[in-house]
């Protein structure tokens, strides 16, 4: 039996099926090999094809991984070789990708950035109010890189999308974050330049407005948006909403983070009113917009390895500490701490004077920062924690330039330009002095980050998170959009959660209860009204 193209081959067969003298019906299946890219990273991808691969755990990005759940199922995957079957091509649909910008000179991304007379660049920069959204943070490309890395180029990785119309539309700086202002900007930017999709891979407690009615503009010009669930390991249908996630408008998606057993992951929000689908979101490998030497302090809980103590007793030692972080949530966060039992309600010994320093290697780098992030409280002038570097190493042969000395309360995040200290022998020194009057907390620093950047158009990264899992279902909701150009914002997104696979582990914590997947969300293609079976001999 063969159809005309107008023809639906479901209404077909059931019409058959009534059909007494018809014994059985079903489709004409066409048997292929699963179309596989000649991308090296391909097999690090395990969110478009798990075979319970160990996914490169870089020691220097360690805080970014998710090494909580070591067991790793094949299978539990979106099948995206099986969908690349029927279609590997997005460009009807543009994306959007609202975040911190994109490296559109990128080997794996250059190809497939929109354009236009315009916007030469692949978009708009609303943080500096140019045309030129060059990622400075990293964030943006390594989202664009999932949607639509190049696919089959030999390099780098793939995107769910081998090709594709990507459009950067940076509304978040250097630092990830970023103005409502800017961001709706954006929105409303993307959809009059004719996005199909938009990425929003952040979040936000507070509710907005003006936002939900730039989002509400989306959707009268049949476009999607797919969000983020968040981060917190929180119930977002609880008394902490998270946004964009919990406005109430159809045409948005919020995307909850699967680990590579498919369960949900340990730091994913998630709410069977709010979050809509899971999808893979931790240890996701992307493309990047530098080369990057990442050192996250410390790396132990009962020690501080590779560091070396210069003078004192008692002196600086790692331990670990709880703290609440919102939601009935806890965290166990490992620490450099000034003194042996240091919390916030104990005080430190009196006449300390106790230095550590560690060797980094930033030789080569165009840029390398420190940033701090922990308590900090001493005497007000007398007592004081200060922050030095040498660019030749030990600091008690070479000397040390003082980046900062902290005197009194001074908790928060701090972050230092080390471009005196590109070297291969940088070394960043720890001191804590006190006298023999009043003494108070000390410090306790649960981030210690050394990081240095060199600008390459042909790096990856790793990263964890649901703003990983977002961009998964960007690229099949601009897949099934360019398959089916027809379809509407509804037609495509029905087609994402009737697709969609089960997943036990999201009954009651999502709507459908179930994971994005490539091959199902193309096979509920748009159904014909009014058709007839014809019989041909």
């Amino acid at each position: 039996m063969q159809l005309n193209d107008d023809e639906d081959i479901f209404e077909a067969m059931e019409s058959l099926k009534a059909d007494p003298l018809v014994e059985h019906v079903q489709p004409n299946f066409v048997y292929t090999m699963n179309t596989i890219p000649n991308d090296p990273l391909y097999g690090q991808l395990w969110g478009l094809e798990n075979t319970g691969q160990n996914i490169d755990q870089r020691t220097e990005y360690l805080d970014l991984v998710d090494s909580s759940n070591t067991s790793r199922i094949a299978n539990s995957d979106m099948d995206m070789s099986l969908a690349w079957n029927a279609t590997t091509d997005c460009s009807a649909a543009p994306v959007a990708v609202i975040d911190t910008g994109i490296n559109y000179n990128h080997v794996d991304l250059a190809a497939n950035m929109w354009s236009s007379a315009t916007y030469p660049k692949g978009g708009k920069d609303f943080v500096n109010g140019d045309n030129d959204p060059m990622d400075d943070n990293g964030h943006g490309t390594h989202v664009a890189g999932t949607i639509g890395a190049v696919g089959n180029n030999g390099a780098g990785a793939v995107g769910v999308c081998w090709k594709a119309k990507i459009m950067a539309a940076k509304a978040l700086d250097a630092s990830g974050s970023g103005y409502t202002s800017n961001v709706i900007t954006a929105i409303t930017w993307a959809t009059d330049e004719g996005a199909k999709v938009i990425n929003l891979s952040l979040s936000t407690g507070a509710y907005d407005s003006l936002l939900n009615q730039a989002l509400d503009y989306a959707r009268s010009e049949n476009v999607i948006v797919v969000v983020a669930a968040g981060n917190s390991a929180a119930n977002n249908d609880g008394t902490t909403a998270t946004y964009p996630c919990n406005y109430s408008l159809n045409n948005i998606v919020c995307v909850a983070a699967l680990n590579q057993n498919y369960s949900l992951a340990s730091y994913s929000n998630y709410g069977y009113l709010s979050v809509d689908l899971g999808a893979p979101g931790t240890n996701i490998v992307s493309t990047w917009p530098a080369l990057q030497r990442r050192y996250s302090e410390p790396t132990s809980t009962t020690s501080l390895p590779g560091w070396t103590t210069t003078s004192g007793s008692p002196g600086w030692v790692s331990g670990s500490r709880t703290f609440s972080i919102g939601n009935g949530q806890t965290a166990t966060l490992p620490m450099i701490l000034s003194f042996f039992n240091w919390n916030l309600y104990n005080y430190y010994p009196s006449n300390s004077n106790h230095t550590i320093y560690k060797t980094f290697d930033l030789g080569g780098m165009d840029t390398a920062s420190l940033t701090i992030e922990g308590f900090i409280e001493t005497q007000t002038s007398l007592d004081k924690f200060s922050i030095s570097y040498s660019a030749a190493g030990n600091p008690l042969n070479y000397g040390s330039t003082l980046l900062q000395s902290f005197s009194g309360l001074k908790d928060g995040a701090y972050t230092y330009n080390l471009s005196g200290c590109r070297t291969s022998t940088c070394s960043l020194s720890l001191n804590f002095n006190s006298d023999s009057l009043y003494n108070y907390t000390g410090v306790g620093l649960y981030k210690f980050l050394v990081q240095g950047h060199k600008a390459d158009n042909a790096t990856s990264n790793i990263f964890r998170g649901t703003s990983m899992a977002t961009p998964h279902v960007s690229g099949l909701a601009a897949l099934v959009y360019a398959f089916n150009p027809n379809f509407s914002y509804l037609d495509v997104i029905n087609a994402l959660y009737k697709g969609s696979r089960s997943v036990p582990a999201l009954n009651g914590k999502t709507t459908t209860g179930r994971a994005a997947n490539g091959p199902s969300a193309l096979s509920h293609i748009e159904t014909p009204k009014n058709v007839r079976v014809r019989k041909i001999n």
